[in-house]
């Protein structure tokens, strides 16, 4: 019985975290991702004038990507991971954004 209830927890927790999120609309994500672009851009020293405009173009080319799609903190977290800027950070220097500042960024 105890093994049957774990179970059943088990899966309603897991249907909470996956069916449960509320929808994010996608101005709101592409206001966010405009954000983290000038951030960026703004906090490499080494980046020059034509990475700065590549970024630029790719936060664009993605903000288009998801015009008109609403998405849960979830599933643009994932967007987010899959983001490739070049911003000539070494192996020292990362951005990371766990999922709570990004949905309380998210949610103002």
């Amino acid at each position: 019985m105890r093994i049957l209830l774990l179970i059943i927890t088990g899966l309603l927790l897991l249907g909470n975290q996956l069916l449960g999120q509320d929808k994010i609309d996608s101005k709101l994500l592409q206001e966010e991702l405009e954000i983290l672009g000038d951030i960026v851009i703004g906090i490499s020293p080494k980046l020059s004038e034509e990475d700065r405009n590549q970024i630029s173009k790719l936060i664009e080319q993605k903000k288009k990507t998801i015009e008109g799609k609403a998405m849960t903190s979830l599933e643009y977290f994932n967007f987010l991971a899959e983001l490739d800027l070049p911003t000539q950070f070494d192996e020292h220097a990362s951005i990371q954004v766990d999922e709570e500042v990004l949905t309380t960024l998210l949610k103002k």
